[in-house]
C-alpha cells in the first residue's frame, strides 16, 4: 500500500514524506480516505497515469523479449502456413478451447488468403485443461505427419464441439491422417518438448492468455480487429 501511495505521489508531482516508522494499516487507510474525499479526481487521474506508465513499460519489455526470442518465434518447428521466406511473419498463440481464439479463426483465414507473402505461425499454448492439451498434441502430431493438411485440420479442431480422444481420431481419419501414427506422435517426446518450449516462450514474452499475436516487434494480447493486424503487417513491410 505504501508503494502505491508513493507511486501516486510521484505521478502527482510530489514526494510523500518518509515516515519515522512503518505506518499502521489504520494510518494508511486514513490517508487514502482523506485524499479520496479531498481530491478524488486528482487521485483517480494519478492512478490512471500510473497504469498508463506501467503499460508503456510492459510494451517495451515485450518488444525487447520479442527481439531476443525472434528465432524461437519464427522456428520451422512450429506449424505454419505461407512461404518460409515470407516478407512478414504473424505469430498466433492459441488454445483450441478458447472462445476468443475460435472467433479469430475466420479473420485469420481471410488474412491468409489476402496475403500470399505473409507466413502465419501457430503456437499451441494449451492453458484450458486436458482437452486443450489433447487437441494441441493432435495438432502438432498432424503437422509432423502431413504439413499440407495441417491448416484444414487446425480449422476442424478449432470448430469441434468434442475434443475427446475418440472425436479427435474421427476428425483425423476424415482428413486422411494415419490415426495410429497420429496417436503415437501425440505421446512422443518431440510433441512434449515442443509444448514445453511453447510455454517457456510465452513466459519469456509475457503472454499469459490466449489468443495473443506477435507482428514485427509488437505483442497484441486478446482477440484483435483484423484491421489492426493488417496495419502492423504494412508497418513490418516498410521496416
Amino acid at each position: 500500500m505504501l508503494r502505491h501511495l508513493t507511486a501516486i505521489g510521484l505521478v502527482m508531482g510530489f514526494t510523500a514524506p518518509v515516515p519515522a516508522a512503518e505506518p499502521t494499516h489504520e494510518t494508511i487507510e486514513a490517508v487514502v480516505r482523506e485524499l479520496l474525499e479531498r481530491e478524488p479526481e486528482l487521485v483517480i487521474n494519478a492512478i490512471e497515469q500510473f497504469r498508463a506508465q506501467q503499460e508503456v513499460l510492459r510494451a517495451a519489455a515485450a518488444e525487447a523479449a520479442i527481439v531476443e526470442q525472434r528465432a524461437a518465434l519464427e522456428s520451422a518447428k512450429h506449424p505454419s502456413v505461407g512461404p518460409a521466406d515470407a516478407a512478414v511473419t504473424v505469430v498466433e498463440f492459441f488454445d483450441y478451447r478458447c472462445g476468443f481464439c475460435r472467433r479469430m479463426l475466420q479473420p485469420m483465414a481471410k488474412l491468409k488468403e489476402a496475403h500470399d507473402d505473409v507466413r502465419i505461425v501457430y503456437v499451441d499454448f494449451p492453458v484450458l485443461g486436458p482437452d486443450s492439451r489433447r487437441a494441441a498434441q493432435a495438432s502438432l502430431a498432424a503437422w509432423l505427419q502431413r504439413p499440407d493438411e495441417y491448416f484444414a485440420f487446425h480449422g476442424a479442431l478449432m470448430t469441434a464441439n468434442d475434443l475427446s480422444a475418440p472425436a479427435i481420431v474421427e476428425l483425423a481419419k476424415a482428413h486422411g491422417f494415419d490415426t495410429d501414427q497420429l496417436l503415437s506422435d501425440m505421446q512422443s517426446d518431440v510433441v512434449r518438448e515442443r509444448l514445453e518450449a511453447n510455454y517457456a516462450l510465452a513466459q519469456a514474452i509475457g503472454i499469459n492468455g490466449t489468443p495473443a499475436f506477435v507482428v514485427g516487434d509488437t505483442l497484441l494480447p486478446g482477440a484483435v480487429p483484423v484491421e489492426r493486424l493488417e496495419a502492423l503487417i504494412a508497418d513490418a513491410r516498410r521496416s
